[in-house]
C-alpha cells in the first residue's frame, strides 16, 4: 500500500503529541511533515509510557516493509478510540516521519479500515522494573543480568550491571554504571594521576558520562544517521542511530540521573523497523519504586513533579 507524502501544519501534529512530550522528546521526527499509508497490524503494544503499533506496509515497488509507529500514552489512545486495535487489523495511518528516513513515524491519525476482533493484540514486549538499579524498560524477553567493571574517561573503574535480551538476531541491552563511589575511587588513584585537576575527576567523570558514552558509539565504524539531545521525563540524555558496516542498525539512548548512567542499545537486522519501543522506554525510579519526572528549565534547573 503505497505511501503518499504531504505537508502538515505543525500545530496539528503537536496537538496530539503534547500528551506524550512529558515522557521523552521527539526530535528524531520531522515535525511539519506528514506521510499517509495503509498496512496490516503485526503487533500492538498498548502500554505506557508510549503505545507502539507495528505494521507490514507495501512500498511503491510492491515489497512488504515493516514499520514501527509511535503513539501517545494509553490514555490519549483510548480517547481517540484506537485502544481496540488488534493484530491483523488493516489500518490507514497519518503520521510524522523520522528524520533519517527509517521506517518509523509518530501517529497523528488512524482509521481502522478492516478489523479482526477474533485475534487479540499481543506484544512480545514487557515493561520490567529493576528496583536495585532504579529503572524500568521494555524488553522482548527476560534479560540475562551480568556485572562487569567499567573504565571511565578519567581512568576510574566502576561497577556496571548489564541487562541483555535477544529477539531472534536482534540484540538489546541496558548497561547501568554506578558512580556512587566516585570520590573514593579517585582518592585511591591520586598518586597515579600525573595531570592537574585530579581532585575534580570524580565530578568530571559523572558530568561528562553521557558525552563520553556517545563518543564511543561515534567511534564505531558505522555511519551515524541521527545524533542529538534527548530526554526521558525531562532527565537529559542523548540519542544516536547508526548504520553498521554489516547493514545492521544500532539505536542508542544514554541518560544519567544522580550517580547512575544508563545506556540503552538495540542492534537489529536491516529489515527491522526503528526500535523506539525499547530505546525510548526508560523510566527512572526512586528508592520506593516510583517514577521520577521533572519540570525542567533552560538553565538546567529542575523540580520533581508529584505524579500521585
Amino acid at each position: 500500500m503505497k505511501k503518499t507524502i504531504g505537508t502538515a501544519a505543525i500545530a496539528g501534529i503537536l496537538s496530539f503529541a503534547s500528551a506524550t512530550l512529558a515522557h521523552h522528546s521527539h526530535g528524531n521526527y520531522e515535525i511539519g511533515r506528514e506521510i499517509q499509508f495503509q498496512g496490516v497490524v503485526t503487533e500492538f503494544h498498548f502500554a505506557n509510557p508510549h503505545v507502539w503499533v507495528f505494521m507490514d506496509v507495501e512500498n511503491e515497488s510492491g515489497e512488504t516493509e515493516r514499520w514501527a509507529l509511535e503513539g501517545g500514552g494509553t490514555g490519549s489512545f483510548s480517547r481517540a478510540g484506537w485502544d481496540a486495535i488488534a493484530e491483523g487489523d488493516h489500518l490507514s495511518v497519518v503520521c510524522t516521519p523520522t528524520r533519517d528516513g527509517d521506517n518509523g513515524c509518530f501517529i497523528t491519525d488512524i482509521e481502522i479500515r478492516a478489523s479482526n476482533p477474533a485475534i487479540e493484540g499481543a506484544s512480545g514486549w514487557t515493561n520490567l522494573a529493576f528496583p536495585d538499579q532504579l529503572f524500568s524498560a521494555n524488553f522482548p524477553s527476560e534479560p540475562e543480568i551480568s556485572e562487569a567493571p567499567y573504565l571511565s574517561e578519567y581512568g576510574g573503574t566502576f561497577p556496571s550491571t548489564i541487562y541483555e535480551s535477544y529477539d531472534g538476531d536482534n540484540y538489546y541491552s541496558v548497561t547501568v554504571v554506578d558512580f556512587s563511589d566516585a570520590t573514593n575511587v579517585y582518592e585511591q588513584l591520586a598518586d597515579a594521576i600525573n595531570v592537574s585537576g585530579a581532585g575534580n575527576f570524580w565530578l568530571y567523570t559523572q558530568m561528562g558520562a553521557i558525552a563520553y558514552a556517545a563518543q564511543q558509539f561515534r567511534l564505531r565504524e558505522g555511519e551515524v544517521t541521527y545524533d542529538a539531545w534527548h530526554h526521558v521525563d525531562f532527565i537529559g540524555g542523548h540519542q544516536l542511530f547508526l548504520t553498521n558496516p554489516d547493514q545492521t542498525r544500532t539505536y542508542a539512548g544514554i541518560y544519567r540521573h544522580a550517580d547512575r548512567r544508563y545506556i540503552l542499545e538495540a542492534t537489529v537486522t536491516v529489515d527491522t523497523p526503528p526500535q523506539g519501543v525499547f530505546q525510548q522506554s526508560l523510566t527512572i525510579l526512586d528508592e520506593e519504586g516510583k517514577r521520577i519526572r521533572y519540570d525542567l528549565q533552560p538553565d538546567h534547573s529542575r523540580v520533581r513533579v508529584n505524579l500521585d
